[in-house]
């Protein structure tokens, strides 16, 4: 008889530890309070437009994903290497293969231009464990020793990594900075020509729909004789198992499984617009180069993928980190009276408001020493957990947790190991 698991949670890790268990012939069930899965990663289609839940990108060159998904079926679309920095008058290119044009604009110094370039060559050549050891400063202390001006770091790392990081200061660890460096230099930063949400979409179709369980809670993990025998659901109900993974956000997994949490988190706010604008004829990513202001940085999503609206309109989202205490619609008009100096040959305020994401657990914070603190996969007497907060932040840390989850639940139930 096969073995019986339950995975909490129907996002990127709890479906990776669910396929894989399911392959070697375990039986799979997935609990989750949602009405389908994705987690954190969903596309919603609006008024003909597919809206991510909250900007967001995936980098085609992250390593553990390259053993789960079929990148082509993706059809990843990518931005240009660089960016378009907002100075409080105009807009000035940064960009990895236009390195004259940068230079010519004066708005970077010749030294950093040269010391963006050594690094990019530099990450390219190293693996990704001597980064993951590298020295635990933050990202900002990492620049200075590298010898990046004052000016490099406010005008180009704060609003750029500040937008991948949804942190502007710069004092998460520079370890996750350097291996998004090095993805950025190695590959690009794309998103599915359907979406995000097509990411988790393509692992959950290998899962049979019977596995899946929606519209459910797991309250408690019932053991017996100090071993896990079973799970209890919100309503009563219990589901008999052999082992529990634990996949949800690290807040709720720490609460039912007993794991220290992970206790600071980036809030961030995402406005979709609807335009007939088309503001760059290059998929780049703009941001805000002088801190003033709520955006920090604006997409042409349907310039890069244009599957995500409707033909002859456009989708642009801003992107905010914080959730400003404002409703919605004066959030969009603000961002839109903001926006209009940012673009001055378009008229921002026709652009439609289509929804606005309001993220609370948007990002894990990574400050110096967190992976001192990390949980491990396996809790003990039957209890797994898998997700971000066990490795780093993002999808390739959610889906590398659920490959060291999986391996660790096999071998508990004493079954062969799969690659």
């Amino acid at each position: 008889m096969s073995k019986a698991v339950v995975v909490v949670g129907a996002g990127i890790s709890g479906l990776v530890v669910a396929r894989r268990l399911h392959q070697v012939g375990m039986k799979v069930t997935i609990v989750d309070p949602d009405t389908r899965a994705g987690g954190r990663i969903k596309t919603d289609v609006v008024n003909g437009f597919r809206l991510d839940r909250g900007f967001q990108v995936f980098f085609n060159k992250y390593p553990s994903v390259q053993q789960e998904l079929n990148l082509d079926q993706l059809h990843l679309k990518s931005y240009e290497p660089g960016c378009q920095v907002w100075d409080g008058k105009k807009l000035r290119e940064v960009h990895k293969e236009n390195v004259l044009d940068t230079f010519f604009a004066r708005w970077l110094k010749p030294q950093d231009l040269i010391r963006m370039q050594m690094m990019g060559m530099e990450l390219a050549k190293m693996s990704d464990e001597e980064i993951w050891h590298s020295d635990d400063v933050t990202i900002e202390e990492c620049l200075k020793q590298r010898g990046f001006s004052n000016e490099a770091i406010d005008r180009f790392f704060r609003p750029f990594f500040g937008g991948v990081f949804l942190d502007r200061s710069l004092q998460d660890s520079a370890r996750p900075f350097l291996f998004y460096m090095k993805m950025l230099e190695t590959g690009a930063a794309t998103t599915p020509a359907l979406g995000m949400g097509d990411i988790p979409d393509q692992i959950a179709a290998d899962i049979p729909d019977e596995c899946f369980h929606f519209g459910r809670k797991v309250t408690e993990i019932i053991k017996t004789d100090g071993y896990v025998s079973g799970v209890k659901l919100c309503d009563g109900s219990t589901v008999p198992c052999e082992a529990v993974i634990v996949a949800t956000d690290g807040q709720a997994a720490a609460k039912l499984a007993g794991i220290p949490a992970p206790t600071e988190f980036k809030k961030a706010t995402t406005v979709h617009f609807a335009t007939n604008d088309r503001i760059s004829w290059d998929p780049v990513i703009f941001v805000n180069g002088i801190g003033r202001g709520m955006v920090n940085h604006v997409a042409p999503v349907s310039v890069v993928s244009r599957e995500l609206a409707p033909k002859p309109q456009h989708l642009v989202s801003a992107t905010i980190l914080d959730s400003p205490a404002v409703d919605d619609r004066y959030l969009a008009e603000s961002v839109r009276y903001e926006l209009a100096d940012w673009f001055p040959k378009f008229d921002v305020n026709a652009w439609i408001p289509l929804r606005v994401d309001r993220i609370e657990l948007a990002q894990m914070s990574q400050r110096p020493g967190v992976w001192d603190h990390m949980p491990k996969n396996e809790v003990g007497e039957g209890v797994f957990v898998a997700g971000e907060f066990t490795t780093y932040a993002g999808i390739d840390g959610a889906i590398k947790s659920a490959q060291t989850c999986s391996g660790a639940v096999l071998k508990y139930l004493k079954e062969p190991v799969s690659a």
